[in-house]
């Protein structure tokens, strides 16, 4: 039996770390600071900069605390607590501006001596005596070294977070690994460790194919047994007495009889199960997608199909343009939103929006609250249409530039891990052409990813089941047939 996983991994222990140490510096050294030379009474500023200071110390804590059941809450904590120290900071060097200081510069001997105690000092007894006595010009730049630090330090954490995280994954995988390790069913050595060493999706296909020989044969020698046992039973006796000394032959008979069928079924549903678990399997993705369910779908059916409707080429153009600053995982989430925002992206209509329309953009449920970049989708709607009058239609424009066919990028038949490039010489001529013509939001590295969306650029790593697909299949259509 395999060696039953830790499910609840040591936490806490916060107090002991030197940057919760230097975070409560922080903290008593506003309220320090504040009480000196803040007024105390109506000014709101006290209340913000103690609460952010405070807020990163307990947030440190309770991500601490969080850790041995949820690495999720742990970073997301972490994370949180160094965000107020940006807040901080600021508020710092606001009253230095409004009271005709300067930050000292970062090669200056105060700055150096500054750094060098705050190293060493990670205690308030160490820096309570200068917050009794110094000027607040020293003091606001005695913190706002220590908030650096701490920064540092916390950027630090995050990164050993994300590291823990992946080698030992969350609560529930924990959870499943021991129970089913503690029922002696460790299917990471008995199942998955025979595709392991599969470099493609042949060879994936064919040891799978093994594991369900061997299964099936089980299963028949099993229905084998049961049969002939069935074969063997013996007649109802009617004769008293050899019925009674046939009685408890009868029963272990039927026990046995039963205990059988009852394998039979757990080898059935056994052999069920592992063939679900192939058919997922055996399409090999490529590996920078996050694959969740809706990620595993555009991947499937749209990412790299080339694309020549110029409704759609809009839609997935004005994607893009939505993604500035955020991630792929929170657009995907929120298309349908976007669709019933922008009436499916009919650039016809968007194009004649005004302040009414963009008010009942902002007010959809879901929706980006960024009025910037509806005016931008707006405007780049008629910059669209002009662009329609000047080349006939934007299908056409755009697959001008590879002749009217995918390029097939060489280095994604690299085995291994491959991450495909952020721009290419390609994009920043398209990029160009956009620019010209007035498009807005629409860089050589937002055009990039827009061309591997709409089967510009086929930028699956060659192990990837849609490789194949893409570059032997070039009849596919299936995101839209006319222009």
């Amino acid at each position: 039996m395999a060696e039953i996983p830790i499910i609840v991994l040591p936490h806490g222990g916060y107090r002991k770390l030197i940057v919760y140490r230097k975070s409560d510096v922080i903290y008593q050294g506003t309220v320090a600071f504040c009480r000196r030379f803040l007024p105390t009474h109506g000014d709101r500023t006290v209340d913000q900069m103690t609460q952010a200071a405070r807020s990163c110390k307990q947030n440190i804590a309770e991500g601490s605390a969080a850790s041995g059941t949820s690495k999720e809450t742990e970073i997301k904590l972490t994370n949180v607590a160094r965000a107020t120290l940006d807040e901080l900071i600021e508020d710092y060097l606001d009253y230095l501006k409004s009271h005709g200081a300067a930050e000292w510069e970062a090669t200056s001997e105060k700055k150096t001596a500054a750094r060098d105690f705050a190293k060493s000092h990670a205690d308030w007894k160490d820096w309570e005596k200068f917050f009794a006595s110094r000027p607040a010009e020293t003091l606001c730049n005695l913190i706002i070294v220590v908030i650096q630090q701490t920064k540092y330090l916390l950027d630090k954490m995050i990164a050993a977070q994300e590291a823990d995280f992946k080698r030992h994954g969350g609560v529930r995988e924990r959870m499943h690994a021991a129970r089913t390790a503690a029922r002696g069913e460790d299917w990471d050595k008995t199942i998955y460790s025979r595709l392991d060493g599969a470099s493609t999706a042949d060879e994936l296909a064919a040891r799978a194919n093994e594991m369900r020989k061997a299964i099936s044969r089980a299963v028949w020698s099993i229905q084998r047994r049961k049969n002939g046992n069935e074969a063997r039973r013996e007649p109802d006796c009617r004769i008293q007495g050899i019925a009674a000394r046939q009685a408890p032959r009868m029963d272990l008979r039927q026990r046995e009889c039963r205990r059988r069928r009852f394998a039979h079924l757990r080898a059935m549903v056994y052999c069920s199960c592992e063939s679900e678990r192939f058919k997922i399997m055996k399409k090999i993705r490529c590996p920078y997608f996050e694959l969740n369910d809706l990620e595993r779908a555009y991947h499937d059916k749209e990412w790299g199909t080339p694309c020549r409707n110029d409704r759609r080429l809009f839609e997935y153009l004005m994607y893009e343009v939505l993604q500035c600053g955020l991630s792929w995982d929170t657009i995907i989430q929120k298309r349908a939103a976007f669709r019933i925002a922008f009436e499916r992206f009919d650039f016809e209509k968007i194009a004649r929006y005004g302040e009414r329309d963009i008010a009942r953009i902002l007010d959809v449920p879901g929706m980006i609250r960024s009025r910037r970049k509806i005016e931008a989708i707006i405007h780049d709607a008629q910059c669209f249409i002009a662009l329609r009058r000047e080349c006939g239609t934007f299908s056409k424009w755009l697959w001008a530039f590879t002749g009217g066919k995918t390029l097939h990028n060489p280095d994604s038949a690299k085995s291994g891990e491959w991450t495909p490039p952020a721009r290419t010489e390609l994009s920043d001529r398209i990029a160009a052409g956009l620019k010209a013509r007035g498009f807005k939001f629409l860089g050589p590295v937002t055009v990039y990813a827009f061309m591997q969306s709409v089967g510009l650029v086929n930028d699956h790593a060659r192990f990837c089941f849609r490789y194949k697909e893409l570059r032997h299949d070039s009849s596919r259509i299936a995101k839209g047939n006319a222009v």
